[in-house]
């Protein structure tokens, strides 16, 4: 059984760190808090609060996961600013594919490593679909926005 765990534990690392929760404040598309932990979305990038779509994704996941969603909160690392960077899943399902599939996110490259997920295909999919942000011609992912704001 030890040895089962932990073979577990290297094939599979973040299934160690998974854990239940109560969603308790949205912050917006990609920041929630979980209990008393604020968390960030692992491998997407919403648009900012003020940059076009911003209010669109914080309002999709606030009806997603509405104040007191039992969600999964699957840790992954922290980030500069002491978050919990997470895959959030609630019935079956992750927080950051539906974003990806409303057109609300893109996969953040710089931090998406594959998982066995298809995330990079949704996008494209809402690209194609031109759902959400995508609607626009060329819309200015979140890093560029937050660049030309400095």
């Amino acid at each position: 059984m030890v040895k089962l765990f932990f073979t577990i534990l290297v094939l599979y690392p973040t299934l160690a760190f998974a854990w239940p929760g109560t969603v308790t404040k949205i912050h917006d598309g990609d920041t929630i808090t979980v209990n008393s932990t604020k968390i960030r979305l692992w491998g997407i990038d919403c648009p900012e609060y003020k940059q076009d779509y911003g209010r669109e994704a914080t309002e999709f996941v606030r009806r997603l996961l509405p104040i007191g969603a039992t969600v999964e909160v699957d840790d992954i690392a922290r980030d500069r600013y002491g978050r919990t960077v997470a895959i959030i899943s609630y019935h079956g399902e992750t927080v950051q594919a539906d974003l990806l599939r409303a057109g609300l996110a893109w996969v953040y490259e710089r931090y998406y490593k594959e998982r066995g997920d298809n995330w990079p295909g949704l996008e494209a999919e809402a690209k194609a679909a031109r759902r959400g942000l995508w609607q626009d011609d060329n819309p200015v992912p979140p890093w560029t926005w937050r660049r030309m704001k400095k």
